[in-house]
């Protein structure tokens, strides 16, 4: 069965002789725990990737879901600030709106067009001023009413004007 090349050597089945002395014993006992061995550790290596690649499944979708999560906190954090904005806007209009309920109940009626009135330095130093003041002071207690400066704002305007 087995064929020894060159030296006449007695050769067993279990023994396998090489010319430089070395020997390779193969025992059926020791064949089947190597295999064990190899067997067990391809097994424990196959889980490790398995439980590696699951780790890293699970990193990813919970960076998803992190990214999700800061995206909504944005929005939340745009959302309530527009909130305000409109809060603040509500509260103006509802303060508009109460000023002007309380003009009517004053008996106050809205003016049919806005006026602007302007006063210059060069109206109130008139010698015209002084006069109507003094005149004013003499005729009746009420020289200082809203409504009676400024028609006479509007005539001295008026008459400025025209020079």
């Amino acid at each position: 069965m087995t064929a020894a090349i060159g030296i006449d050597l007695p050769v067993s089945p279990d023994v396998i002789q090489i010319a430089d002395g070395s020997r390779f014993v193969a025992r059926k006992g020791r064949s089947s725990l190597a295999n064990r061995f190899v067997g067990a550790t391809t097994l424990f290596g196959v889980a490790t990737l398995l439980v590696l690649l699951g780790l890293a499944i699970s990193n990813l979708m919970i960076n998803h879901r992190h990214v999700d999560l800061v995206r909504l906190h944005n929005d939340i954090t745009q959302e309530s600030e527009s909130v305000r904005e409109l809060r603040i806007e509500l509260e103006t209009k509802r303060a508009t709106i109460e000023i002007k309920k309380q003009a009517i109940d004053l008996g106050m009626v809205p003016a049919e067009s806005a006026t602007q009135i302007q006063v210059r330095r060069e109206h109130l130093n008139s010698g015209r001023q002084g006069e109507l003041i003094r005149t004013r002071l003499s005729d009746t207690g009420d020289w200082l009413s809203v409504d009676r400066l400024l028609t006479e704002a509007l005539a001295i305007a008026a008459s400025n004007n025209g020079r």
